[in-house]
């Protein structure tokens, strides 16, 4: 935790992040593939056709592993976990400070904002909760949640 004052105003800040490692992302495995069976991402649109050879998404429609395409368990669903997050942040006003009497009002908030390019809801997750086997699997495991507080501090 970090923490800056200037005169009467207080700020603390802590970051954390996580370099190095791949997440398997199953939800987007599904999503990426244009099977016809149900909605579909971005990706799905840049399907193989005969003018399009050079893309890793499957042909369009039911039989896409018919052809030869093994979608679901190629490593397309391999994405980089790499990410840094704004875990705790609080900012405080010092209103009042004499010799017996202290207050301070202070906003804070927790699990602001995560940077990276992982396409998922949240890249420090696991579908296996903290079993070491289901580390780095994401199987679009709910993302923790932001948390605004507001306080008052006093000593009267």
């Amino acid at each position: 935790m970090q923490q800056l004052t200037l005169k009467r105003f207080q700020m603390q800040a802590q970051l954390d992040g996580l370099f190095g490692y791949q997440l398997l992302n199953s939800a987007l495995s599904t999503l990426d593939s244009p099977t016809g069976l149900a909605n579909a991402s971005k990706q799905a649109l840049n399907y193989w056709t005969p003018t399009n050879t050079t893309t890793m998404t499957p042909q369009a429609g039911r039989a896409s592993e018919a052809l030869g395409f093994t979608y679901r368990s190629s490593n397309q669903s391999l994405a980089s976990g790499n990410h840094v997050r704004l875990s705790q942040l609080m900012l405080s006003y010092e209103v009042l400070n004499n010799s017996s009497r202290h207050m301070s009002v202070w906003l804070g908030g927790q699990n602001l904002f995560v940077t990276g390019n992982y396409r998922g809801f949240d890249p420090n997750v696991s579908s296996g909760g903290a079993a070491p086997i289901q580390a780095g699997y994401d199987d679009s495991v709910y993302p923790v949640s932001y948390v605004w507080q507001l306080g008052l501090r006093a000593t009267l």
